[in-house]
């Protein structure tokens, strides 16, 4: 058991619960539990217990250096981030890598203080596909070996996430493996996922995004051997831009995500690079249909270029 369970069941036997979200009535959590079933338990994919995802291993002190704290460490982590997190503490690390990533709040029409969060993190390995661009014009004998440029599968993970004792906790989970022939066809916000360009998103007015609140400290191990940010850390970023008052309810639509981001790690070119691009589906505003906020950094580059788009609401 992770010494993290173990102190949140002392706080709840002998505190009384610590910020606990109150108890749903039956109904509203048989309606949260039957939808975030439905988004989990798809078809072709493996169930798993979620007890095996957020134990010693995922609480590392490699991947959460100070765990000083009286609560656990990622208590005030976005499910964006924490999803990101937890596929990469039980998925063989890859150095290039391109994440799509969907998200969706589930909340209770009576009552939408109850809520779930839904998030399906889709990894594709560009390694080979790197390699095999590489292949067509360096010579045989010069060309690294696979194990280089990463090997393993293409995984597509979903979670349903909720609030426990303050903070998020993964309460569904599903895991799936993707064929090569499956991972070409699939979309990556206007760019084929093994393609070697990072999507950019549609063109029009970018201009430098406004930050309302702050970005939060990463509690996390935030950069890569490389010095720039993990895809974790720039969905994290896109996320506080994107949500500077947190996501606000809204009819749930299962069929139309939120929000939809593609990160990128070392994808593009020779040089090290982190990318990443967010899009919000529906903007709560009456001018301003969709936004979308992208994220590049490279090697050398002692900060991001951020910039952001809002396109007009379709009347």
């Amino acid at each position: 058991m992770s010494k993290w369970l173990s102190a949140v069941m002392v706080m709840t036997g002998v505190l009384g619960g610590v910020t606990a979200q109150a108890k749903p009535p039956a109904a509203i959590s048989q309606y949260l539990d039957r939808h975030a079933s439905a988004f989990v338990q798809d078809p072709g994919r493996k169930i798993i217990d979620t007890s095996e995802l957020e134990g010693d291993k995922y609480y590392s002190r490699q991947r959460f250096p100070d765990q000083s704290g009286m609560f656990m460490p990622d208590s005030t982590l976005d499910a964006i981030t924490k999803s990101i997190l937890v596929v990469e503490s039980v998925e063989v690390p890859l150095p290039r890598v391109r994440y799509l990533v969907s998200y969706n709040f589930l909340s209770s029409p009576d009552d939408p203080d109850f809520s779930q969060q839904l998030v399906e993190v889709t990894r594709f390995n560009l390694g080979p596909v790197v390699r095999q661009d590489l292949a067509a014009y360096v010579p045989a004998d010069r060309l690294a070996p696979a194990k280089t440029f990463g090997v393993g599968p293409h995984v597509s993970w979903r979670f349903a996430l909720g609030d426990v004792m303050g903070g998020l906790a993964v309460l569904q989970a599903s895991r799936g493996e993707i064929t090569d022939a499956q991972a070409s066809k699939i979309k990556c916000l206007g760019q084929k996922c093994l393609s070697l360009e990072d999507s950019q998103g549609p063109s029009g007015a970018w201009k430098k995004p406004t930050l309302y609140g702050s970005i939060p400290d990463a509690v996390y191990t935030s950069k890569n051997k490389d010095g720039l940010p993990i895809p974790a850390r720039v969905a994290e970023v896109l996320f506080a831009y994107a949500t500077p008052e947190g996501v606000q309810a809204i009819p749930f639509n299962p069929n139309k995500p939120r929000f939809i981001v593609v990160l990128s790690q070392n994808v593009q070119g020779q040089e090290a690079s982190s990318a990443g691009l967010l899009y919000e589906s529906n903007v709560m505003d009456d001018e301003i249909g969709t936004a979308w906020i992208r994220f590049n950094q490279a090697a050398g580059m002692k900060s991001p270029d951020l910039q952001q788009l809002f396109v007009k609401r379709k009347r």
